[in-house]
């Protein structure tokens, strides 16, 4: 079965985002499908540790879809961070075994420091907070796809 967006949507109930980085991953969740809220940002030192820290947050949480965020470039060039990042999907999707989506996270970060600049943040907030907008985004995206092959059915 081919998994679309407007299919993943309806079935899928628990959704994890993450916003991948060299010593920190910012992580989100969604137990509806329609709101994503920040939970976690998991620091770890090696490849190793961070594969098998997420999978207890798999685990743990139930998820049965995750959405990582992938930082597409303006000009579309894959630079040094986005080859980096696309390594270590890989090796998630080895040891992982459940669908994962990218969503662009392009400016993330910089919404994340706008949204939390009434208050102390630190990095990892940030991080949290960035992972929450990428998956918000692939919410708001799956609606929209929902809502737009549901009004075109029934015309």
């Amino acid at each position: 079965m081919v998994l679309t967006n407007k299919n993943l949507a309806e079935r899928v109930k628990t959704i994890l985002g993450l916003d991948l980085g060299e010593k920190r991953v910012g992580a989100a969740i969604s137990h509806s499908g329609i709101l994503a809220q920040s939970i976690d940002t998991i620091e770890y030192k090696s490849e190793k540790e961070l594969l098998i820290k997420l999978n207890n947050l798999i685990q743990k949480n139930k998820i049965e879809l995750m959405v990582i965020g992938l930082p597409i470039s303006f000009s579309r060039i894959k630079n040094q961070q986005v080859k980096k990042i696309e390594k270590i999907i890989k090796k998630i999707k080895h040891v992982i075994n459940i669908p994962i989506i990218l969503e662009d996270e392009t400016l993330t970060s910089k919404i994340a420091k706008d949204n939390l600049s009434h208050q102390k943040k630190k990095k990892q907030d940030i991080d949290a907070e960035s992972a929450r907008i990428i998956l918000q985004s692939y919410l708001d995206k799956s609606e929209a796809q929902i809502s737009k092959s549901e009004t075109n059915s029934n015309v």
